[in-house]
């Protein structure tokens, strides 16, 4: 497989993505920080990047945000450097980037597919530990109930993993009933959803400030079913990040498997 840059896929050429960085005043946020360096890393490769705030639809809309961008014929593919978005908001930016002809490389059905655990983890079958989508406290317990404790409890979108493992990690009903109406009150991560699933001990060797494990995870990521990049998941250095050869074949294998059926 070839790579430079986002210029080659597999072979297959394509044009080098325009960068729409979403820029938040929020300067002490590490996401915030992030994101800049990014856009920063992309400027500096050559790629072109064109910044729109981040509060744009308290007072304008996605198509003012983005006024300022030049119009793309023939069309560009686009990608958005920003945070995780509100299906409604990424319709919205979507709808205002086509219009400068950007093409975000996913549409706005495949943003909810990749985003929103109970559009994609029913596609994944066997691949990933038992899991049951729930509304609602009562509904958790008794998919809790079923799985058997102890149970992952993470929103629609996100666990609370940064508050720790007590955040996520149910032992009884008791606990699971808090974590449930904590996550439910965190519209951005549960989007009025959780997602309770069967407890996998991965193995780690650090932990956060607030004891949750950082487990032996990898981030792929992939385009039209051919991986693009991959990197262990977590900052800083830990012993179970490199790979052997082996290894690495099997984690894009698995990854590529789990890509095919989400689409």
């Amino acid at each position: 497989m070839r790579r430079r840059a986002g210029a080659e896929v597999e072979g297959e050429r394509i044009l080098r993505p325009v960068v729409l960085h979403e820029e938040s005043g929020f300067t002490d946020s590490p996401l915030v920080a992030d994101t800049a360096a990014t856009a920063r890393a992309a400027r500096g490769a050559g790629w072109e990047v064109h910044a729109f705030a981040s509060d744009f639809d308290i007072l304008g809309t996605a198509e003012e945000a983005l006024e300022h961008v030049p119009v793309h014929a023939p069309p560009r593919p686009a990608v958005w450097l920003g945070f995780i978005p509100s299906p409604e908001r990424y319709r919205a930016v979507h709808a205002a980037a086509r219009g400068r002809g950007l093409l975000l490389l996913n549409d706005p059905d495949a943003y909810v597919r990749t985003t929103e655990l109970d559009a994609y983890l029913p596609r994944l079958a066997e691949l990933t530990f038992e899991s049951a989508i729930a509304l609602g406290v009562v509904d958790a317990a008794i998919a809790a109930e079923r799985i058997g404790y102890p149970v992952f409890v993470k929103g629609a979108v996100r666990s609370a993993r940064t508050s720790g493992w007590r955040a996520c990690v149910a032992e009884d009903e008791g606990e699971l009933r808090e974590i449930v109406r904590r996550l439910l009150g965190m519209e951005a991560r549960s989007r009025g959803r959780v997602v309770v699933r069967r407890l996998g001990r991965l193995r780690h060797a650090r932990t956060t400030e607030h004891g949750f494990p950082l487990g032996r995870e990898y981030r792929v990521v992939l385009h039209r079913a051919a991986v693009v990049g991959h990197g262990y998941y977590w900052e800083g250095d830990d012993p179970l990040a490199a790979l052997s050869p082996d290894e690495e074949a099997a984690v894009l294998a698995v990854a590529r498997t789990a890509a095919a059926p989400i689409n």
